[in-house]
């Protein structure tokens, strides 16, 4: 089982000690993510979707760039 994260929460993914946090667009998989999804942390994908980032609702590609509109950009100097 595969599930998108859709509230932050803390957790262990299968076969490790120590919890990690997960953010929203996260992909969780195994008893993590059934646990997640009971707990409506996460919803559930069909385990043969290719997931990555993009696809889980993270920033889009223009947004994650940060490029500022032309009125809000710094004047550029010649240095001397």
């Amino acid at each position: 089982m595969k599930a998108i994260v859709e509230i932050p929460f803390q957790g262990a993914p299968d076969g490790e000690i120590h919890s990690k946090g997960f953010v929203k667009g996260d992909v969780v998989a195994g008893d993590l993510a059934r646990v997640a999804v009971e707990q409506k942390w996460a919803r559930e994908v069909p385990d043969e979707l290719p997931l990555d980032r993009k696809d889980a609702g993270a920033a889009p590609e223009n947004k994650a760039q940060g490029n500022a509109p032309e009125n809000k950009r710094k004047p550029r100097t010649t240095g001397l």
